[in-house]
């Protein structure tokens, strides 16, 4: 990925693929992350990479409510802001499958899901993904 980015250096601002928040929010085999160390310490040595060939990047982090899939969540109903399902098939690890139905947040839950988001933009600012540099 440091590859892949940095080749990109040149063509301005980078913004990133969408990057989950956390385990809850994750909707496709081997999507980025941005909620524990491993995760940030892999997006330092790609942000370095842009950064030294004179690039600028940040990154568009993301939940993706009724379009995870249980299978990701150890079983768990998908959360959304509402009980929704979305159509077609998701993309899992034992291939496409129809989505489910999603159950709403709870007020709880949502402050939550916020407080994940916080942490993954605190997260992102070790990693220099939020700064122009």
């Amino acid at each position: 990925m440091a590859d892949y980015y940095s080749q990109r250096a040149g063509a301005g601002l980078i913004i990133t693929e969408a990057t989950g928040i956390s385990p809850q929010g994750l909707g496709f085999p081997y999507a980025s992350g941005l909620w524990n160390v491993s995760q940030i310490e892999a997006w330092k040595s790609i942000t370095a990479a842009v950064h030294d060939d004179g690039g600028r990047i940040m990154v568009q982090l993301w939940h993706m409510g009724r379009l995870t899939h249980s299978s990701f969540l150890g079983g768990r109903q998908p959360v959304s802001a509402s009980a929704t399902m979305a159509p077609g098939l998701a993309h899992t690890h034992q291939g496409k499958q129809p989505y489910e139905e999603a159950r709403a947040l709870s007020l709880e839950e949502i402050s939550c899901v916020i407080d994940d988001y916080r942490q993954a933009a605190r997260n992102a600012m070790k990693t220099n993904l939020l700064c122009s540099h």
